[in-house]
């Protein structure tokens, strides 16, 4: 296990100490996401596991569409 005062650990739970740090660990996941999808061929975006569930493209859309519909609220 990490250590509670490991940057893993609290990134794992969400502890942040400014707004700052909480952009940054958006974008930090966000730059993990692309690293880890943006290669992936037609097929594999498409594939579903067990041939059920959400495929990887399935979920982007959804981060995408969530994403787009939350921004807004923060600017009421």
């Amino acid at each position: 296990l990490d250590s509670p005062d490991s940057p893993d650990f609290q990134r794992k739970i969400m502890i942040y100490n400014s707004v700052a740090e909480i952009y940054e660990a958006i974008d930090n996941t966000r730059s993990e996401l692309i690293a880890r999808t943006e290669n992936l061929t037609e097929a594999e975006q498409n594939r579903r596991a067990n041939g059920e569930g959400w495929s990887a493209a399935n979920v982007l859309e959804h981060l995408a569409k969530t994403e787009a519909g939350l921004v807004p609220l923060f600017f009421k």
